[in-house]
């Protein structure tokens, strides 16, 4: 049927003025253009202003390294209007230069990203081949996701992001999601993904379930009003707190997916988990051995107090996260903090002495009494305790 229609187009555009053909239609000749049946065609498109030469040139393969590398550093003047065809075709033919036309399209704006996905052009395969190297990007999946183009097949790979913004974003593709429970997975699995939408896809995650549940049950009750009963049930179903069971069984498993892939990680890798990592991530990298990953977590912007509080609780906590933790002003404002601190026989004596004058008198007497912190503490506890008894 394509060959035939474009049969029929080489023959009108032979006799007679081709302008009135839509921009959408153009295109789509375009994506189906095959040479060299089609040479004379294309000779026509390019008579006709539907392609430039640098256009023409990139079709037939015969645009050179360094015609390319001009192209994509802008020294080549380009039309910008005519830049989801450039794109489209760089995609297309050249496949070694793949990376360069990804570093070009990420220092485009987010309206001109758009502008060219929106493109006719460009359909699964192509955004497949970008979404590799462009997963990192949150403008290049917020276009996406406005232009209605991340399909279960692309969303895999974009679920590999290692940057928490893009994951949110996909977070939040609720009929997707829906209607693909097993994507949920990959951003629970994923230690990127950001504490808000963890706790966003857990509740999805226990809603579909229940829904599944609530169909199989209606099934068995009754066969005809099925689809009534159950939306009904789908619009009562309000989870207000996730069964302690479910919690417990999801946690585990995404917990132990997620230490499989930390332990296979590098330093460098680990470094940029703790910094941009969840809480899962966090929970597992601040104790481990190496001290650029485990004070890295400390500088995650979305660390919480109640987390800090875990952790200088926390009797296994290295010694130098504890001394970390004791010079953040902001933290030590904290008392369940200091307290923590003291009472932590991980605690560096010179951080856990001077942390004793801001004790309660309640607590010197407890720590003065303590079997597991150093005798040197316990012996300032106890003498403070008694001059705090006294006034």
């Amino acid at each position: 049927m394509v060959e035939s229609k474009l049969d029929s187009l080489i023959s009108y555009f032979s006799n007679k003025d081709a302008n009135n053909l839509s921009e959408k239609d153009k295109l789509l000749l375009l994506k189906t253009l095959k040479l060299p049946k089609n040479e004379l065609l294309l000779r026509l498109y390019e008579k006709l202003k539907f392609i430039s030469t640098i256009e023409r040139e990139l079709y037939l393969k015969k645009s050179t390294k360094e015609q390319i590398d001009l192209m994509l550093s802008k020294s080549i003047p380009i039309d910008f209007r005519r830049l989801h065809i450039i794109i489209y075709l760089l995609v297309k033919n050249y496949s070694e230069f793949i990376k360069n036309v990804c570093a070009f399209l990420r220092d485009l704006s987010f309206e001109q990203k758009k502008e060219i996905l929106s493109s006719i052009l460009f359909d699964e395969k192509e955004i497949k081949v970008l979404a590799l190297y462009l997963k990192d990007d949150s403008d290049f999946i917020r276009a996406l996701i406005e232009k209605n183009k991340i399909t279960p097949e692309t969303f895999k790979i974009l679920s590999q992001s290692q940057e928490p913004e893009s994951l949110f974003f996909l977070s939040n593709l609720n009929v997707l999601l829906r209607e693909n429970p097993e994507l949920i997975d990959l951003l629970l699995t994923n230690p990127f993904t950001p504490d808000e939408s963890v706790v966003k896809l857990k509740y999805l995650k226990y809603e579909i379930e229940e829904l599944e549940r609530l169909k199989e049950e209606d099934l068995k009750e009754k066969e005809e009003n099925e689809k009534d009963e159950i939306k009904e049930k789908d619009e009562s179903l309000k989870v207000q707190e996730l069964p302690e069971s479910f919690e417990r069984e999801l946690e585990e498993k995404v917990d132990e997916n997620l230490y499989a892939k930390v332990l296979r990680m590098s330093v460098p890798e680990k470094i940029k988990l703790a910094l941009k990592g969840n809480k899962s991530a966090r929970n597992i990298l601040i104790k481990d051995a190496n001290k650029q990953v485990s004070l890295s977590v400390l500088k995650n912007p979305r660390i919480t107090e109640d987390e800090i509080d875990f952790i200088t609780k926390n009797k296994v906590t290295p010694d130098h996260v504890l001394r970390e933790i004791a010079r953040n002003s902001n933290w030590v404002r904290n008392y369940q903090i200091v307290r923590n601190l003291a009472f932590n026989p991980k605690t560096p004596i010179d951080i856990g002495l001077h942390l004793l004058s801001r004790l309660y008198v309640k607590d010197l007497e407890n720590l003065s009494k303590s079997r597991e912190v150093s005798s040197v503490i316990k012996s300032q506890a106890y003498r403070l305790f008694k001059l705090k008894q006294k006034k």
